[in-house]
């Protein structure tokens, strides 16, 4: 699985000769929430399935088109040019919380709101992995160094996703 993407084309463009490099070859594409640099990983891997939270689900269908705006809106801000525009086509609502097959292995959905009102946060517990997305983020905590309050609030946000047997985390 790969988890959220990059956002510039060229890192876009990349990815699948990184990732194969590397050994990895994803089987389908997940997203932490629908917000447009999130959701790239198509332009990737146009032929993988795309899979959601169920609230980012319900997002996406509540905001045709929001995702596409957004991110040509901000490829003009960034002076980006892509090769074609994001086509999300069909979608997997996954339950959240819930569990998500990965191979012989599950992994676990739970809710994230806080960032966005839709996020998702990936635990792989046979990875010790825990992916939530912008959910504690520095951007969203407002914190430019994780110290004093601004620390305390990235702990608070953490511990709402309960205990997870994590030794890795990615945010962002």
């Amino acid at each position: 699985m790969l988890i959220d993407s990059p956002y510039f084309p060229d890192e876009l463009e990349l990815l699948p000769t990184l990732l194969a490099q590397a050994g990895f070859r994803p089987a389908g594409l997940l997203a932490t929430h629908a917000d447009y640099d999130h959701l790239l990983g198509r332009l990737a891997f146009p032929g993988l399935a795309l899979g959601v939270g169920e609230p980012a689900a319900e997002r996406l269908r509540a905001e045709p088109g929001a995702a596409q705006r957004e991110l040509r809106d901000a490829d003009a801000e960034h002076y980006v040019a892509r090769p074609a525009p994001l086509s999300l086509g069909s979608y997997q609502a996954l339950p959240v919380p819930g569990f998500v097959g990965v191979g012989d292995a599950e992994m676990e959905l739970h809710p994230a709101d806080g960032h966005t009102r839709d996020g998702t946060a990936f635990l792989a517990p046979f990875a010790s992995l825990l992916v939530c997305g912008d959910y504690l983020s520095a951007s969203t905590t407002n914190a430019s160094l994780c110290s004093g309050e601004r620390a305390a609030e990235r702990l608070i946000r953490a511990r709402r996703l309960g205990p997870a047997p994590a030794a890795r985390l990615s945010v962002g």
